[in-house]
């Protein structure tokens, strides 16, 4: 309830700038609601600031005023809820067209000591044939040294497939996931970046929960969850992460790898030129070299 509550007083908001609201409307705005509720007494002490600095002229406010002003109200409540201007960037559009995308054979570096995944979905299909070329890398006679998941360029909204990934990748003492009992587990280095969107972030975020997990490269987009979309009358969107109660607990805006890293985008051919996959192939060696130093 409070949720819908909080949604309902920001698109108030967002309609009450998309018209292009006046000094005198602003002026005498007053908050209706109990004041003890901290979402509506943020969205109101913004109003409050905006009215005792005089931001607001009599003409109101432009285009790029009120867009600031309505992201700056959907921050107070989680970053991943966003206000998107007309025409801008549809993130879940994006994700369904991702679906479709090619899905990549594993290739091995490093003389066969480590195996690079990469994948730019997470469909029911995609995480299949993932899980799949993974089981079948290490029955092989000499397995890994290590594994290289390569999520910069994945953007899907399939949060179903979530925790089938962590199962078969991780150790999940920490969480609740049904583990894959996997002998002599390699380590994994995930790869994530800019353009890593929706349950590639769930991915990452259950991955730094694990023992056997390096994160490497810059941070995800921060949109974890399906939007749903609130269509605005100038055709701008207010776009509501739907979380599911698994993942209430994820905090919001965009997952930070553990490791700085360039983040290029490469061809999936020229892993030798990626620095990125380099470095995830030398932490990696040298892990299994630690391990085994320490026995």
């Amino acid at each position: 309830m409070k949720t819908t509550y909080t949604i309902l007083l920001v698109f108030a908001a967002a309609m009450l700038f998309a018209a292009n609201t006046d000094i005198t409307t602003l002026q005498n705005m007053e908050p209706e609601a109990p004041k003890l509720d901290p979402f509506y007494r943020k969205i109101h002490d913004i109003l409050e600031v905006l009215k005792q600095k005089k931001i607001v002229r009599e003409s109101g406010l432009n285009e790029n005023e009120k867009n600031k002003i309505v992201e700056a109200l959907l921050k107070s409540i989680r970053s991943d809820l966003r206000y998107n201007p007309a025409d801008s960037k549809d993130y879940v559009s994006e994700c369904a067209q991702s679906s479709k995308s090619q899905i990549f054979q594993p290739v091995s570096l490093r003389n066969g000591k480590i195996i690079y995944f990469r994948i730019d979905c997470l469909s029911d299909d995609a995480a299949s044939k993932l899980i799949a070329d993974y089981s079948k890398s290490l029955s092989a006679s000499d397995a890994p040294a290590g594994v290289v998941l390569d999520l910069r360029n994945c953007r899907s909204f399939e949060i179903q497939n979530a925790d089938r990934i962590a199962s078969v990748f991780f150790n999940m003492a920490a969480q609740n996931v049904q583990k894959n009992v996997v002998k002599n587990q390699p380590n994994c280095a995930i790869l994530i970046g800019e353009n890593t969107v929706g349950t590639p972030e769930v991915v990452t975020w259950l991955a730094e929960k694990s023992k056997n997990v390096i994160t490497i490269g810059s941070p995800s987009a921060g949109m974890p969850f399906k939007p749903e979309m609130i269509k605005l009358p100038d055709n701008s969107n207010l776009l509501v992460p739907q979380i599911p109660d698994a993942y209430k607990d994820m905090p919001d805006g965009p997952v930070k790898p553990i490791i700085d890293a360039v983040n290029p985008s490469k061809e999936p051919n020229v892993f030798n030129e990626d620095p990125c996959v380099m470095k995830a192939s030398d932490l990696l060696i040298s892990l299994k070299t630690f391990n085994k130093a320490k026995r």
